[in-house]
């Protein structure tokens, strides 16, 4: 796929600072994210619940009873719990995370695959710059696409009823202070799993395990000691969430995380992480015959 690619413009770059090479790279590697087969899979994340929600509500409007419509819009609280517990499960746990892992784990994966990566490594340029790139581009990627589609899942959620009813709780200053909410989360939701995903790329030369374990440790959270739920991104990402998610009865209930020390949380994880991954790339070293 990258092989007829030159993803660096070497005159273009070496002319410039550090900020301009660093605006350059993110807009090449931004330009080879969005393109070929490799965008596929997170935009099917992305906008999958959307087309399902869409498929509920034609299917129930086809066959489904006439009043279900009128239950869910009487009851607009329990409704909002129910998307909340959707948003939750489906979105957060396995298309943001799923996606992710997608878009981040073959950052340096598939330029060492494809054989281009000595690109960027034999150019003057530094390497915390092209781990950079690599994250902001795959984070404008990924959180452009999460947040528009949990904004179209929110809307296509308000379908589901008489619209005269539906639309104006959607256009609402309330509803639209939810689904900009739930877009945020998705967008945080990116930074945080992404920089997980960009350091696991680079550590590991087969990230399958790893990321096994991190999915396993992320879904059985709920289930753990209050303290070690804290250890997770997930717990952090439903402490902002506007509408507390019902836990199972045999879960633990570790109480939310404050909105500004879970942003604040989630955003030095991800420093951390980026410091790491830097480290990590600047004693990589390519052989492109031993990779599988």
């Amino acid at each position: 796929m990258s092989a007829s690619v030159n993803p660096i413009d070497r005159p273009a770059i070496l002319s410039r600072g550090r900020w301009a090479q660093l605006r350059v790279l993110t807009r090449q590697e931004l330009r080879l994210r969005a393109t070929g087969l490799w965008s596929l899979p997170p935009l099917l994340l992305a906008f999958g619940p959307t087309f399902l929600l869409l498929f509920i509500v034609v299917v129930k409007h086809l066959f489904g009873p006439g009043d279900s419509a009128q239950e869910i819009v009487g009851g607009l609280a329990d409704w909002r719990q129910a998307f909340a517990e959707v948003f939750h499960s489906l979105m957060l746990r396995v298309c943001v995370f799923f996606g992710c892992a997608a878009v981040f784990l073959n950052s340096f994966r598939s330029a060492v695959a494809g054989r281009y990566l000595h690109y960027s490594y034999l150019s003057p340029l530094r390497r915390e710059l092209v781990v950079a790139a690599k994250y902001l581009s795959g984070l404008i990627f990924t959180g452009i696409a999460f947040m528009l589609g949990s904004l179209t899942m929110w809307t296509a959620a308000h379908l589901d009823g008489p619209l005269g009813e539906t639309l104006p709780a959607l256009f609402s200053a309330q509803g639209l202070r939810l689904g900009l909410t739930y877009a945020g989360i998705s967008f945080l939701g990116c930074v945080g799993y992404g920089a997980v995903f960009l350091a696991l790329g680079l550590r590991f030369k087969n990230p399958i395990f790893p990321t096994l374990f991190l999915m396993v440790w992320e879904s059985i959270n709920l289930f753990l000691p209050a303290g070690l739920q804290k250890l997770s991104i997930i717990h952090y990402l439903q402490s902002l969430g506007p509408i507390p998610a019902k836990t199972q009865l045999i879960s633990v209930v570790a109480a939310p995380t404050s909105a500004p020390v879970a942003i604040i949380g989630l955003l030095l994880v991800t420093m951390g992480l980026l410091w790491l991954s830097m480290r990590w790339a600047r004693g990589m070293e390519l052989d492109y015959g031993s990779d599988a």
